[in-house]
């Protein structure tokens, strides 16, 4: 069952969104991906992109510096 925006704590929809927008940028690249298309595959609301993270450029800002930091890490 998928719980809705509403139904999840806020932590848990900035993490999914991440992790969708990380998986989109890779397959179609930044330019590619709506906003429309983040929030259905995360299974949120469409203004839930702008609720939790202010637009899609923050979005996009928070995926690549995440990246960043897990290959960092590996090395």
């Amino acid at each position: 069952m998928r719980l809705n925006s509403i139904d999840r704590p806020a932590s848990d929809t900035r993490t999914a969104l991440r992790a969708v927008a990380e998986v989109l940028y890779a397959e179609h690249g930044v330019d590619g991906v709506t906003t429309r298309a983040l929030a259905e595959r995360a299974g949120v609301n469409m203004a839930a992109v702008n609720y939790h993270l202010g637009n899609k450029d923050n979005l996009t800002l928070d995926v690549f510096r995440d990246v960043a930091r897990r290959s960092v890490k590996r090395r």
